[in-house]
């Protein structure tokens, strides 16, 4: 991919002595899903020109001082003709492409990467930095979206409860869906 996705991860928030309390919960629109968020998470929105139409991308970053983790989540919006939960061949291909974009960016080795047991195309995947870094990362790719999820942090941060916790705080409403 010819745009940096990862460089808009590390616009850092850096607000120390929050708690798992200090979260909020965020609602898409068109009631694709919900995803829970420190509240301290900052807000960007960026357009991709693609062959087959521009993509917006929507990202929430958000960095714990204090556990030195940063939370990522990108919704990314293709064009309304693209549909993910039918043409699976392509979005296959969007999941591997961004873990390997995500990789390269990080200076990262793919290290585990699976295949969620869900009804649409989704997988996650850890990546160890050459600083040795952990990312995990879980990645769905539903109607003409694609939804990306990120931890980075040490070994010991990304596996915390912290980290799990945002990882189960993402719902999914496939049957709500409105396309906008």
């Amino acid at each position: 991919m010819k745009r940096s996705y990862i460089v808009l991860c590390f616009v850092f928030s850096f607000t120390a002595g929050h708690t798992q309390s200090d979260w909020q919960s965020l609602e898409a629109s068109d009631g694709l899903y919900r995803v829970a968020l420190p509240a301290h998470y900052q807000q960007s929105k960026d357009t991709i020109p693609r062959e087959f139409g521009t993509v917006m991308v929507y990202n929430f970053t958000a960095y714990e001082l204090s556990d030195s983790i940063l939370y990522n989540f990108m919704d990314m919006h293709y064009p309304r003709r693209v549909d993910l939960s039918e043409d699976h061949v392509l979005a296959d291909s969007i999941l591997q492409i961004n873990l390997r974009e995500i990789a390269n960016q990080l200076d990262g080795k793919v290290v585990y990467q699976a295949e969620l047991p869900m009804k649409h195309r989704a997988l996650q995947a850890r990546i160890r930095t050459s600083s040795q870094r952990i990312v995990r990362i879980k990645m769905h790719a539903l109607h003409n979206r694609f939804l990306l999820q990120q931890v980075h942090g040490v070994s010991e941060t990304v596996n915390q409860k912290k980290a799990e916790n945002y990882f189960n705080g993402l719902r999914l409403y496939p049957d709500n869906y409105k396309r906008e």
